[in-house]
């Protein structure tokens, strides 16, 4: 039963998760904004740690 909440819980957002992926890559032309994009994702991840860690 677990198991099978986890697979609803689990398909939708790994649906979401990619749907978001292709759309950014659409979106994103440049090598330039693909820069920007990474530095930006790499500053929230980071945020985050330092959030979980205080």
């Amino acid at each position: 039963m677990l198991a099978g909440f986890a697979e609803l819980v689990a398909l939708p957002c790994i649906a979401l998760w990619a749907a978001f992926g292709s759309a950014i890559g659409q979106w994103i032309k440049s090598d330039q904004a693909w820069r920007a994009f990474n530095i930006t994702m790499g500053l929230l991840t980071a945020a985050c740690v330092v959030l979980i860690l205080r």
